[in-house]
């Protein structure tokens, strides 16, 4: 009697769909720390504006922009799946990328509502307007870039290995998960020591406050990228 063929790694038994809206639903408890995670930078940026700028007596100000961040990017990460057909897309990746967009837009929105909620309570100053854009302009990529395309990354995979198997070539996850880890070092080696500068061409009476919110937000934002990016490995090597 002859042998059974042996089973492709690329196989998949009929008649067991892969359920797009399930896999847009997943992670909830990650996407509810990362919004929360993503309230804690702004509460840094709202200290520090009420450390440089304490004459406006506006710290309510600052309460409000955390809700904002915490409830826009709870909204951006949360709400998309529900909104998102994935009936009207030939592949799920269309979903993806659709509820990826949402939850961008959202975010960015958030974003900017934070800077006007701050500059306001910075008392509309320029030398305000100056920190909080280069500050949150940085927020929001990293929010984007990190967070809303790591998640749309897991998804796909989670596509792909329950649709397939696993992706075409295993270089390719190997690849793309490289290439964060990568872009997060770059970044890290070349835009610390660049913020970092702030301290020592700070004013002496203002070096010990602007050290502190400068070493706590830096920390702080590494941490986060480290923390999405082990997030992501875990699910990616899982498969």
């Amino acid at each position: 009697m002859s042998a059974a063929p042996p089973v492709s790694p690329m196989y998949r038994p009929p008649g067991r769909p892969v359920d797009v809206r399930k896999i847009l639903r997943r992670h909830r408890p990650f996407l509810g720390v990362a919004a929360l995670a993503l309230a804690g930078l702004v509460a840094i940026e709202a200290w520090g504006v009420a450390q440089f700028f304490p004459a406006t007596q506006n710290a309510w100000l600052g309460a409000l922009a955390i809700l904002i961040a915490l409830l826009g990017n709870g909204a951006a990460f949360l709400l998309p799946p529900r909104w998102v057909i994935p009936e009207k897309f030939p592949r799920p990746v269309g979903a993806f990328a659709q509820a990826t967009a949402y939850g961008a837009v959202i975010s960015l929105a958030s974003f900017a509502l934070i800077f006007f909620v701050l500059w306001l309570q910075a008392g509309w100053t320029l030398d305000a307007a100056t920190l909080l854009l280069k500050d949150l302009y940085f927020y929001a990529l990293v929010t984007v870039v990190l967070f809303h395309g790591l998640v749309y990354y897991v998804r796909q995979m989670h596509w792909l290995y329950e649709e397939f198997g696993g992706a075409d070539s295993p270089l390719k996850p190997i690849a793309a998960s490289g290439g964060i880890g990568l872009m997060i070092f770059v970044v890290t080696i070349v835009f610390l020591p660049l913020d970092l500068q702030t301290i020592t061409n700070a004013p002496p009476d203002l070096r010990g406050v602007v050290g502190l919110f400068t070493y706590g937000r830096d920390l702080y934002l590494l941490t986060l990228a480290l923390g999405a990016y082990a997030w992501h490995f875990r699910w990616v090597a899982d498969h």
